[in-house]
């Protein structure tokens, strides 16, 4: 049992060596992990109030809310992957979002599902597509706005959880 034993230890030494050979490790320090979690606060604070922003902004309250059936009827069939920015904002409120690309990622759904929906040729299409565009643009823009440090660090934290 001691050759097993000395064999256990030395495997899981060098799978901590190969996961810190690839950028990631489990990192058993809890002083490590608080801050962290830290780190990982300070983004979704920022998440929050960029959306917070978003959903108090009237051109944008269509979006909201999880669309009415009993308005759109055929709006579940045509749109496989609804979100809202109600949506949006409990995912990050829930820790969903330890990247910036991840948020990112819901907001282009957003108005993808915007663009298969609405038609263009129509008043009320035509002017949901340009607050959908508008939200985008102001997406990319606040998110371009994000200190790059803050976004490094996340990015490095979501790797290193991953493995």
């Amino acid at each position: 049992t001691t050759t097993t034993t000395a064999a256990a230890a030395q495997e899981q030494q060098q799978q901590h060596q190969n996961q810190a050979a690839a950028g990631c490790g489990g990192v058993d320090d809890k002083n490590v992990v608080r801050e962290e979690d830290a780190v990982l606060r300070e983004l979704r604070m920022e998440i929050r109030e960029f959306l917070q922003r978003l959903l108090n902004d009237r051109r944008f309250r269509v979006f909201a809310e999880p669309v009415d059936p009993n308005l759109a009827p055929d709006y579940y069939t045509i749109v496989q992957n609804p979100v809202d920015l109600t949506m949006l904002a409990h995912a990050n409120d829930n820790g969903k979002y330890v990247v910036l690309v991840q948020l990112m990622q819901h907001v282009d759904l957003l108005v993808q599902n915007a663009v298969s929906y609405n038609p263009p040729h129509t008043p009320e299409g035509a002017s949901i597509l340009r607050r959908s565009h508008a939200l985008l643009d102001i997406a990319h823009a606040w998110a371009d706005s994000v200190p790059p440090d803050l976004v490094q660090h996340c990015n490095e934290i979501y790797q290193r959880r991953q493995c």
